[in-house]
């Protein structure tokens, strides 16, 4: 390895040639501190050219920097992500009877009709993976399946209706004779949907008072043992 005087006197060839740090650092094939450096560069006279160009390379490499710790830290993100996605479905496992009534019931707080303004099994969201959550649990808990389920669209005027019943009636795989007839919502008229990705909101209906009334009771009976602890 060469000594000191001989990195120095080859750092100093470099600076004046108009190398960044991180070039000469490179060409040195070792990782000298900047404080070093800088004290070996102290007395050096850069030329305009020289101090444009170090000044345009160090900008490149701060953007490099800047990409590979984005991209650093993404992967970091991605694998946090993973370790927790891989938790929850090891924490969840065998999802039982008792399991799916209490998130159905809790589901339906927070999403569903209540008793007595709404008789009978309602719910309505505009994400596919909730409405599709809410009928698997009806199905597990009630026996309830797809085809009998009603469904309508609560959308905006400047949506198609023929479409938004395409894509619910795929994504729930419930027949397009299910669904009703439904109106856009006149305070949208003449204001345009921003987010393509919006599909309306799909309405779940199903007859079943006494499913409606259990589910609150369980929710209650869950809010007053947590909310009383």
């Amino acid at each position: 390895m060469p000594d000191m005087d001989s990195l120095r006197t080859r750092a100093v060839e470099l600076r004046k040639r108009g190398l960044t740090y991180s070039e000469i650092n490179k060409a040195l094939g070792g990782s000298l501190p900047k404080s070093t450096l800088s004290y070996w560069f102290r007395d050096i006279a850069l030329t305009k050219e020289q101090s444009e160009r170090i000044n345009a390379n160090s900008k490149n490499d701060l953007a490099r920097a800047r990409k590979l710790a984005t991209q650093r830290n993404r992967e970091i993100q991605a694998t946090r992500l993973d370790k927790s996605a891989s938790l929850a479905r090891e924490f969840v496992g065998t999802v039982s009877q008792r399991d799916a009534k209490i998130a159905l019931a809790m589901l339906y707080l927070g999403e569903g009709g209540k008793y007595p303004s709404t008789r009978g099994l309602y719910l309505g969201s505009s994400d596919p993976r909730i409405v599709n959550l809410y009928i698997q649990l009806l199905g597990i808990c009630y026996g309830i399946k797809r085809q009998n389920l009603k469904c309508s669209i609560y959308h905006r005027a400047d949506q198609d209706l023929f479409e938004l019943t395409s894509f619910w009636s795929s994504e729930l795989d419930i027949p397009r004779s299910n669904f009703y007839p439904s109106h856009p919502d006149p305070r949208t008229i003449d204001k345009p949907t921003k987010k393509s990705s919006y599909k309306g909101v799909a309405h779940i209906y199903h007859k079943g008072t006494d499913a409606q009334i259990e589910l609150d009771h369980i929710a209650d009976a869950l809010l007053e043992r947590t909310l009383t602890r």
